[in-house]
């Protein structure tokens, strides 16, 4: 569990403890918006405006989001569907890959319809048509079934989604878990189909589970594929592409062990922002509502009920989360109660009850979906009260006289790129985003996990939310936090690990929320493509599709055996780590992060600082080399047996690695050594005793075991040192200007400017940032956040003009520079051409 530090909590907001939601009241619905009879409440964007709508199943309602004003009714499922007594949710997910999310329904047994619905949207919306009775769209249609929470995620990594829909097994008298497999348009006319391959893929109710209720894809182990929680245990995925399969991980193996009982709801989150992606669930009975932390190896253990301010209340029914605060630290809601995490307000991970003045009869039997519906910054919420109504209430946090430098949120939207969709697929279901504050590196993280299934019975908007710190300098507008995005996105283990950050596209680093203006969005694609306020800026080319793990990565747990605990270490002085050979490189890679079992002792002198976790080229036999940037003080959480640490070290071909960590405590994992992985091999892992560590004599005398590691590390195979070509010219007489840098990187290198095809004997001014903006100019985009001009240069005769100059001094490493020319061109939309904007990270 994380404490945070004393600056944080002198920054936390202070305010009263009172849920900041009321009742939705507009010209329209004047004694608020019932959206209908709502048992469940699923948020999706059905007509993919980038306004989030709302469908209840259980009156078949589907509303239109207004662009934030309103919502308008749409569509009434009742025209195709039969209305039974009772519904329960649904979810929205884009199976056919065509950017119009269709909708799949739970279904309920005992009533005039008991039958799973999939319903397809169809171009001209608001219409669907339900496929699911189809035998070429679906092999076999679950009928008299009870199905609650519903998921979708593409386990498989073929890119298309799958549905899980748990459902009661015989035991207790309806059909058991049902899994649809997509087999892709492999229709005779190209038609989606799908089958049921639940017990073919390892996903049916063990003996002896409680039936279930909730359920959550995501990526437990850290592996790169997406883990199944559902009926009170964990699924790990061990898929190959295109073949579905998972083994239920008995309680000695997960951790968690109160797999009889029933729970009402789950939700993965980081409730104590260390890094790890914790389970919160609400049990019935006297268990109440619980939290499982993560030890951060797939594992979980049990935290004591005192977390949680009585714990018993509201448990039983109904179970949401989202920090409705904007504080940075999720809360969460349990039919009729509201509990605040009160992390950064006293540094504790600790659940407080609050007061509120929701409605009773919007409260009784809550399940509440959360959605920034009306893009002001605050997650709003919808109450399903089944006959009692689904009840829209905004979040008061922020309103219209809140001025743009006080709002402190951020929304990030990931997709999945598709021809012909250019807003991208929302099918990224299993991806995990962060936000890394500058500065933070000890600091608490800031991660979500995008999920379709959101508690219980409900599904939140498809964009996260973040929450991010007070400004550092109020007193100067033009700068506030900086903070780089990291997107990874789910994948089988033998597709690399796909991450999307400033390595794959610079417009990721450093950005400064003051740039980004009243529209916080940022969309980032599978490909690496960012789109910021209407501006497509296109990744690195050369960039490596994904990162390749040392030895493979680290044990997790399986269904034949527990992991292990780790061991103390023997004394102070007790390193482990992995060698790794550069040899077959043909180029420079990097450590983008290090993975540590075990836990992390206390950093020692270094000749490049205080560290714990060591780079040294050992190539050269005699002499051991401190790698720059290779000496790092991290920290691990109390109750973490494996910690990810984002770093950036540099390495280079032709030379052998040990990458170490002072360790505490410390686990080993098997490997098969020598293990070749293209740019690298994994040699063989280091555990070993240095009294004089600062020396790398010791680290080079260890013995070398080749069937053991102590760590992994993820490596970039093709870093990208150059500049990287963001796009966005807006053209002049002689079609687009062309902007091409060359050099640079550090203080005081020589950087080359050429600016070709631009107008003759034109007025030039050079925009240089240090984060991206993507300001509306010119009929285009300027993309640098302009922090200097260069001006009074023009081109020549041939519209050409080329300039030099240095590097900045005091550039931070890993943050970007932006340049992007202006080019005075009468012949151009507005007057004014521009070239492409260029960037290039810091190193």
């Amino acid at each position: 569990m994380l404490v945070l530090p004393s600056l944080l909590l002198a920054l936390a907001p202070q305010g009263g403890p009172n849920v900041p939601l009321r009742l939705h009241t507009d010209p329209n619905f004047p004694s608020g918006l019932n959206f209908g009879d709502a048992t469940g409440v699923s948020f999706g964007d059905f007509d993919a405006d980038g306004w989030t709508d709302v469908f209840v199943f259980s009156g078949g309602a589907l509303w239109r989001n207004e662009k934030g004003t309103t919502f308008s009714f749409a569509w009434d499922a009742n025209t195709i569907l039969t209305q039974p007594a009772s519904r329960y949710g649904a979810s929205f997910g884009d199976y056919n890959n065509d950017g119009l999310p269709d909708i799949a329904t739970e279904p309920r047994e005992g009533y005039a319809d008991s039958c799973f619905h999939l319903l397809r949207s169809l171009p001209a919306v608001p219409s669907f048509l339900d496929v699911a009775g189809f035998p070429g769209i679906l092999d076999q249609q679950p009928c008299n079934a009870d199905s609650e929470t519903i998921s979708w995620a593409d386990v498989d990594g073929d890119g298309d989604l799958d549905l899980f829909l748990p459902i009661y097994p015989p035991a207790v008298g309806s059909i058991d878990n049902k899994f649809l497999h997509n087999l892709g348009p492999t229709g005779p006319y190209g038609e989606y189909r799908f089958s049921e391959q639940a017990a073919a893929a390892g996903l049916l109710v063990p003996a002896g589970n409680a039936r279930p209720e909730g359920s959550w894809f995501f990526d437990s182990d850290r592996d790169g594929d997406l883990d199944l929680y559902a009926n009170g245990g964990l699924y790990r995925n061990i898929s190959a592409f295109d073949a579905p399969l998972f083994e239920s991980l008995p309680p000695g193996s997960s951790g968690i062990r109160k797999r009889t009982i029933v729970d009402e709801g789950v939700f993965f989150t980081d409730f104590d922002r260390d890094g790890d992606d914790d389970l919160l669930i609400s049990y019935t009975g006297v268990q109440g509502i619980r939290i499982w932390e993560a030890r951060g190896d797939g594992s979980y253990q049990d935290t004591p009920t005192t977390l949680i301010e009585n714990y018993q209340a509201g448990a039983g029914f109904g179970l949401s989360a989202a920090d409705w605060d904007l504080d940075g630290d999720v809360d969460f809601q349990a039919q009729d109660t509201y509990r605040r995490n009160m992390l950064v307000e006293t540094g504790v991970a600790e659940f407080k009850l609050q007061s509120h003045t929701i409605d009773p009869n919007h409260t009784s039997s809550a399940t509440v979906a959360w959605g920034d519906w009306d893009h002001d910054g605050d997650p709003d919420a919808v109450l399903g009260n089944g006959a009692r109504g689904g009840w829209l209430y905004d979040n008061t946090t922020y309103d219209a006289a809140t001025p743009p430098e006080a709002r402190r949120h951020l929304r990030v939207r990931v997709v999945r790129d598709a021809p012909g969709v250019p807003r991208g697929l929302e099918t990224e279901y299993g991806a995990a985003v962060e936000v890394r504050v500058l500065g933070e590196e000890n600091g608490p993280r800031r991660r979500q996990l995008l999920s379709s299934a959101a508690g219980y019975l409900t599904q939140n908007e498809y964009a996260l939310t973040f929450a991010l710190p007070p400004d550092p300098d109020p007193a100067d507008p033009r700068h506030d936090v900086r903070f780089d995005l990291v997107v990874d996105f789910p994948g089988l283990p033998d597709q690399g690990w796909r991450r999307v950050d400033k390595f794959v596209n610079p417009a990721l680093g450093g950005i400064d929320l003051a740039a980004l203006g009243a529209d916080r969005e940022i969309t980032v694609s599978r490909s690496g493509f960012v789109r910021l306020h209407g501006a497509v800026l296109p990744p690195a080319p050369t960039a490596a599709p994904a990162l390749v793990t040392t030895g493979g990565g680290l044990a997790v747990p399986t269904a034949a055996a527990a992991l292990p605990d780790p061991l103390p270490a023997a004394d102070p002085w007790w390193f482990g780590g992995v060698e790794i050979d550069t040899t077959t490189a043909t180029g420079p890679l990097a450590v983008r992060e290090l993975i540590v079992d075990g836990v992390l002792g206390d950093p020692v002198p270094t000749p490049l600082g205080p560290a714990n976790l060591l780079v040294w080229d050992v190539t050269v036999p005699g002499s051991p080399v401190l790698v720059e940037h290779g000496a790092l003080a991290r920290a691990t959480g109390a109750n973490n047996r494996r910690v990810h640490l984002p770093v950036d070290i540099p390495l280079a071909a032709g030379r052998r690695y040990r990458i170490v960590a002072r360790l505490a405590e410390h686990r080993a994992s098997p490997l098969s050594g020598p293990l070749a992985q293209g740019a690298f091999t994994t040699t063989g892992g280091l555990l070993f005793h240095d009294p004089n560590p600062a020396t790398g004599a010791g680290v080079e005398a260890a013995a070398l075991d080749p069937g053991r590691v102590w760590l992994a590390a993820r490596i970039d195979p093709a870093p990208v040192r150059d500049w990287v070509d963001l796009g966005n010219a807006v053209a002049g007489a002689g079609g687009a200007p062309r902007l091409r840098l060359s050099g640079g990187g550090r203080p005081g290198d020589l950087v080359t400017l050429e600016l070709s095809n631009a107008a003759a004997n034109a007025e030039v001014k050079i925009v240089i940032g240090s984060s991206v903006r993507c300001a509306p100019a010119a009929g285009g985009f300027l993309v640098p956040q302009r922090q200097r001009v260069v001006g009074h240069r023009r081109t020549g005769a041939g519209g050409r003009l080329v300039l030099q100059g240095r590097w900045p001094a005091g550039h931070p490493r890993g943050v970007p520079l932006l340049v992007q020319a202006v080019v005075a061109d009468p012949t151009a939309p507005q007057g004014v051409a521009a070239s492409n904007a260029v960037a290039r990270l810091g190193e």
